[in-house]
């Protein structure tokens, strides 16, 4: 299967439906769906996986133009020793030139400079959104992120049939609904389910995607517990992700389960997103069985 850069005149008039199967997946080395799907793969290929966001910002100086150039010519080693002069607590490397430690705070912005000339060129933010790292990322042209998985509200760690079930419980025995409200209600909330599922997954996607491409420094307030929560996440749905996190000391419990109904809300387009083959769905459960059961 030849796929080139075209792009298509029939955007989004199909979107296919990649078939499921537990033997095998018909999407690479099969050329199941003929041209519509290869026309979508290609349109998705450069509306979300653009590895030069960088270059979609409008017109640039001179000195921003060859800032890029540096940036897209060659990948920085991250300097060891300039990274422990930032004086970052909990400051511990993960896997290749992927870093945790305490999130930089709105006082001590100075360190993005500092992670910068290190060699790091990704921060993410476990925790609520920081427009004051986001804008000091941007100066250096650094990608910032912020996400957040220790959170009761995230609806994607749920699975339909608990939101069907705890739905039908709050209109008859709480809201005290007839059986025609009952039902609406609960259309309702599988409707709103369904919605934050897909916001929250799509920026789960982005939060693999980034640590894929490595320089990266992901932390929380402390760099311990959400990190761990954080990097174990990343362990099971990263297939470049041999290793679990060694530095981890948080308790993780309650999570494993819940990253269990994150895989089974997933669609098998979101593992591709990820770099998922065929093969990485039996590891994907290995590593989750280990993690039950260590």
């Amino acid at each position: 299967m030849r796929i080139s850069n075209l792009i298509t005149s029939n955007q989004y008039r199909y979107k296919p439906s990649f078939k499921s199967n537990d033997d095998e997946w018909h999407v690479f080395g099969f050329d199941e769906g003929g041209q519509p799907v290869r026309d979508y793969i290609r349109q998705w290929h450069d509306e979300y996986y653009n590895p030069y966001p960088s270059l979609d910002t409008g017109r640039k100086s001179d000195f921003e133009i060859n800032q890029i150039i540096s940036e897209l010519t060659q990948k920085p080693v991250v300097n060891n020793r300039k990274l422990r002069k930032t004086n970052i607590w909990n400051l511990a490397n993960v896997s290749g030139t992927i870093y945790r430690g305490a999130i930089i705070k709105p006082d001590e912005l100075d360190k993005v400079e500092k992670l910068h000339k290190a060699g790091i060129r990704r921060i993410i933010r476990i925790a609520e959104k920081s427009p004051e790292l986001e804008k000091e990322c941007k100066k250096f042209n650094m990608e910032y992120l912020d996400i957040l998985f220790d959170d009761d509200d995230i609806d994607a760690f749920k699975i339909i049939d608990e939101v069907e079930s705890e739905a039908k419980e709050a209109a008859r025995h709480i809201l005290g609904y007839d059986e025609k409200k009952s039902s609406k209600f609960v259309n309702d909330c599988i409707n709103d389910w369904q919605d934050n599922t897909r916001i929250f997954i799509d920026k789960f996607i982005q939060y693999i995607q980034t640590i894929q491409k490595g320089n990266v420094f992901i932390g929380c307030q402390c760099g311990v517990y959400d990190t761990d929560i954080a990097l174990m996440f990343n362990y099971l749905f990263n297939p470049k992700m041999e290793h679990y996190n060694r530095c981890t000391r948080g308790r993780i419990d309650k999570f494993i389960d819940q990253a269990e109904s994150l895989y089974l809300n997933m669609t098998e387009s979101d593992k591709i997103k990820m770099g998922w083959t065929k093969d990485y769905e039996p590891i994907f459960h290995k590593k989750l069985e280990n993690l039950k059961n260590p």
